[in-house]
């Protein structure tokens, strides 16, 4: 599979997808790109920012958008938004792929975009 990035383009398979936000990292497996857009590329009180973990199968198809942490953060102009994830990575098993919120770290199911771990950042 060929991925690019560059700023807020991804090319996957020469499919090329536009985003609003810029994408900051990203995860490339056999199967799929997992990509995290950047946060401070987000309006103020935007609900997306929670959510801004997504996947891609190699035709640029839409597979999942990671959910929320639950947890809600007031920002600078007093609006509520999810709290973002940071992080995204491929361990070195090359299959455990970790994602952080500001709190905590999870386990990233590739398939379903489903967390699991939440242990405490140490």
């Amino acid at each position: 599979m060929k991925v690019r990035e560059s700023g807020k383009t991804l090319i996957i398979n020469g499919r090329k997808l536009v985003f609003d936000q810029r994408v900051d990292e990203m995860v490339t497996l056999e199967d799929r790109v997992i990509i995290r857009l950047l946060v401070g590329d987000f309006e103020i009180g935007d609900p997306l920012v929670g959510r801004n973990v997504l996947a891609f199968d190699k035709d640029g198809n839409m597979l999942w958008r990671i959910p929320t942490t639950g947890v809600m953060v007031r920002d600078p102009d007093g609006s509520e938004a999810p709290e973002a994830y940071f992080n995204l990575r491929l361990n070195s098993d090359g299959e455990t792929i970790n994602i952080a919120s500001p709190d905590l770290t999870y386990d990233l199911d590739p398939e379903t975009g489903k967390l699991s771990g939440g242990r405490v950042h140490r």
